[in-house]
């Protein structure tokens, strides 16, 4: 997908925006960009789920604070940092996230060990850690129960999903950030 051209007045009216989530600028973004988030938002609308995830996720890693500050992650089978950072423009911006559409299956685990492994190669302290992961998908991903790769360890490949997760994140020392799903059709 390519965005046409740049828009001097679309580029004011973005910069224009209202901040509604100063209070939640450590939130980090999942933007779902498999093949199903194509689809239209609804019946009445031409606008896709993946049109409203990229634009979220421009948004909120804009007012994103410290190391992560104008970055998210794809969610995808193999979920990335996409780094916004050297960019300036709108324009720019949206056309580095449609060069990661991902239009494979997803994978919340790979997902958060992507951000601990970050967190920790990165040395972020806890106090700089998101305290929110923020998923925009349209809910279309395999399983959010149980581990499904990888060495298992002394994990029990039966536990839930979110109890392995979480226990990763505690062996590092950090405390898991709240996860919100926000279904998008």
């Amino acid at each position: 997908r390519r965005i046409k051209v740049y828009d001097k007045a679309i580029e004011a009216m973005w910069d224009n925006l209202k901040d509604t989530i100063k209070d939640s600028a450590d939130t980090i973004v999942v933007r779902d960009g498999s093949a199903s988030m194509t689809t239209a938002v609804s019946r009445k609308s031409k606008m896709s789920c993946l049109e409203v995830a990229t634009a979220l996720s421009v948004y909120c890693a804009e007012r994103m604070n410290g190391d992560l500050k104008d970055k998210f992650i794809t969610f995808s089978s193999k979920p990335e940092i996409v780094d916004m950072s050297h960019l300036s423009t709108l324009h720019d911006k949206l056309e580095l996230c449609y060069q990661h559409n991902d239009c494979s299956n997803t994978n919340l685990e790979k997902t958060f060990d992507l951000l601990l492994n970050t967190l920790k190669n990165g040395h972020i302290p806890q106090e700089e850690a998101p305290k929110n992961i923020l998923i925009l998908s349209d809910m279309e991903f395999d399983e959010a129960t149980a581990s499904r790769y990888g060495d298992y360890g002394n994990h029990d490949r039966f536990k839930p999903l979110f109890d392995s997760i979480r226990e990763k994140w505690d062996e590092a020392g950090y405390k898991i950030p709240t996860l919100v799903f926000w279904q998008l059709n």
